[in-house]
């Protein structure tokens, strides 16, 4: 039986991971996927869409 080590970071996943399990960290914070981590980021990823928006508007 695999020992937990940490919770996902993310409110919408919360799962436990375990140890030898894959993770990804962004500092302290500890994902159990790639998605979750990325997830983090959502305000970062709107804003980008929103520039990119505005730059194809503009051609």
């Amino acid at each position: 039986m695999k020992t937990p080590v940490a919770v996902c970071e993310s409110d919408r996943c919360e799962k436990v991971i375990k140890k030898g399990e894959e993770m990804w960290h962004k500092g302290s914070e500890l994902y159990c996927s790639g998605k979750c981590l990325f997830d983090s980021f959502g305000h970062v990823k709107q804003t980008i869409l929103r520039e990119k928006q505005v730059v194809g508007g503009t051609r």
